[in-house]
């Protein structure tokens, strides 16, 4: 098996593609890299090629190229932007007998516009955040006030940006309890809010209510309506920078059947979940790639990505033990 990987400087690709390459049930397979940036090469890359994914056309040109210069079989995008761009592509690449794995365009879509999946879960009764969308500074300034008026803390949020970029936490306590300080969301005191055109710079934005520890990635694999996933409290809720993980027990109130079907989910992605004020799991937002801390389900013997890519590709792999107790795993 020959697969391309997206975004393969993420920091701890490296350490998967060492997991790949020595999975003797996957046979050993070839691993090539794309990434926008230059990266350090890697024993267990056979090559990673530099390439940027802001013109579509072009992307998919080179990446074309790349496969059948490699006889590549499988592209697993590691990007939002990248599983965007290929879920569009899937058919044309299967015509070339190589597979993606990604959602459906339509289904990603929908998942990467967090105001119209926060509204078909809200049709569907499913808990969410506190949320009201704002086009321009005037309805920001309206929507923040709501939140004033009850004194709660809110996050300002992009619709569409990817690794906290954009976001704004306005709360009381901003500067003083965070224990570990994100690298791309910005704390504020609630007080001391500046509102700027700037705040618009990834386009429309979402005012809601601010979430709180714990957090949870649960990356998820479905087939044939059949569904796979590992639950890991984060260590640090923001997720940036990278702290680990807590693998925890699956738990029901999360409502995770429900969200998958009404989203209409398959294929793999990873899930965001936060703690609202009552103490319940909120679906922050759904991924369309895995999780970038993926790699370490493998560390407890649990080769989640292996195992999902063998049901993909129908390969023989056995059978996962995905519910496990408490367990602390720091990189």
């Amino acid at each position: 098996m020959r697969i391309l990987l997206t975004s393969a400087g993420g920091e701890l690709m490296p350490v998967l593609a060492k997991y790949l390459k020595n999975d003797i049930y996957l046979k050993k397979p070839l691993l090539y890299g794309v990434d926008q940036r230059k990266i350090k090469k890697s024993k267990y890359f056979e090559k990673i090629y530099l390439l940027s994914s802001k013109n579509r056309s072009s992307f998919k040109k080179k990446i074309l190229k790349i496969c059948q210069n490699n006889k590549i079989n499988l592209i697993i995008p590691f990007s939002d932007e990248e599983a965007r761009i290929f879920s569009h592509q899937k058919n044309f690449f299967l015509k070339k007998k190589i597979k993606i794995m990604v959602n459906d365009s339509k289904e990603v879509e929908l998942i990467s516009n967090k105001f119209k999946t926060y509204e078909l879960l809200r049709k569907n009764k499913i808990r969410i955040p506190e949320y009201y969308l704002s086009k321009n500074m005037k309805s920001l300034e309206k929507n923040i006030q709501k939140f004033k008026d009850k004194k709660n803390n809110f996050v300002i949020k992009p619709l569409n940006s990817r690794g906290g970029r954009g976001i704004i936490i306005c709360s009381y306590n901003a500067m003083n309890n965070n224990k570990y300080k994100p690298k791309r969301i910005k704390l504020v005191n609630y007080n001391t809010l500046k509102l700027k055109k700037s705040i618009f710079k990834f386009g429309d934005v979402l005012v809601m209510e601010q979430l709180m520890p714990p957090g949870y990635d649960i990356d998820c694999y479905v087939q044939n309506k059949k569904i796979f996933n590992i639950f890991r409290k984060r260590v640090n809720p923001y997720g940036i920078p990278y702290k680990g993980n807590i693998f925890v027990k699956p738990k029901k109130n999360f409502n995770l059947k429900k969200i998958i079907k009404v989203l209409k989910l398959k294929s793999l992605f990873d899930l965001d979940f936060f703690t609202n004020q009552r103490g319940y799991p909120v679906l922050l937002e759904a991924n369309p790639r895995p999780s970038g801390s993926i790699t370490l389900c493998n560390k407890i013997k649990i080769p989640f990505l292996s195992f999902a890519i063998s049901k993909f590709m129908n390969i023989y792999y056995p059978s996962l033990k995905l519910s496990i107790n408490s367990k602390k795993i720091i990189k």
